[in-house]
């Protein structure tokens, strides 16, 4: 566990716990608090080896996967793919990224998952069922306290996705990629205060665990056609063969 200002770490839990000490205080405050705390936040978790990502994780079976990639880019879609197929998800959009031994684990930082309509439409009926919607245009959301064995708490990845959609392509296109390729698409998943000079520690914690990973996973770039839409079975089973099981 480390503490560190306004703001704790806890690990070591099954639930990782990041703890706002003076939320209240920091809401009052305004915008230039807020900031800070953000800066503290980020040093504390460089301080316990970890890093906050932009991008979803689940499991299928006994496989971990990590989908990195921009807003829009397919995260959300391909975690509600893997709901379709049985599989778990930590999050679908933001995830504690942390060193442990040799492993390195996920957890989420976002305890629910908030889809797009078009994106839930993908979901087996009783989970759609169970998600909130209130208009057409709202989110629908899955909540882990409502559908607690769509969630998992944490994972070790041993697939790495680096997503996008393309959709003027009908059929998914899946292709292996380099370490160095990898790792410049994890750097575009970071916040850039973990890459700045001026944050030694953060630098050093974030290059630690991102190289780390790169070497502990396969890595593939994924450009989403729309079959994912139109045939979402089969574009997973597409998928799957063009990765391996």
């Amino acid at each position: 566990m480390v503490q560190r200002h306004a703001v704790r770490v806890d690990l070591t839990a099954e639930e990782v716990v990041i703890e706002l000490q003076h939320a209240a205080e920091a809401r009052d405050a305004g915008a230039a608090l807020l900031a800070q705390t953000k800066v503290a936040l980020l040093r504390c978790l460089a301080s316990a080896g970890a890093l906050a990502l932009h991008a979803a994780a689940f499991e299928v079976g006994e496989d971990g996967w990590l989908c990195a990639g921009a807003s829009n880019s397919g995260k959300s879609t391909l975690a509600t793919l893997a709901i379709r197929q049985g599989g778990r998800i930590v999050s679908d959009d933001s995830l504690l990224v942390w060193r442990q031994a040799e492993t390195i684990q996920v957890a989420p930082l976002r305890r629910d998952v908030h889809l797009r309509s078009a994106t839930a439409i993908i979901l087996p009926p009783e989970h759609r069922r169970c998600s909130a919607e209130t208009s057409p245009g709202a989110r629908a959301t899955l909540t882990r306290a409502d559908m607690p064995t769509v969630f998992t708490p944490r994972l070790i990845p041993q697939k790495l996705l680096l997503c996008r959609i393309d959709r003027r392509r009908g059929r998914t296109r899946v292709r292996r990629i380099s370490q160095g390729e990898a790792l410049g698409g994890l750097i575009l998943a970071t916040s850039a205060a973990y890459l700045a000079r001026q944050f030694p520690a953060l630098h050093r914690a974030t290059w630690a665990v991102l190289e780390q990973l790169v070497r502990t996973v396969e890595s593939f770039h994924v450009d989403l056609g729309r079959e994912v839409m139109e045939d979402p079975d089969g574009a997973w089973a597409s998928l799957r063969k063009c990765i391996g099981n």
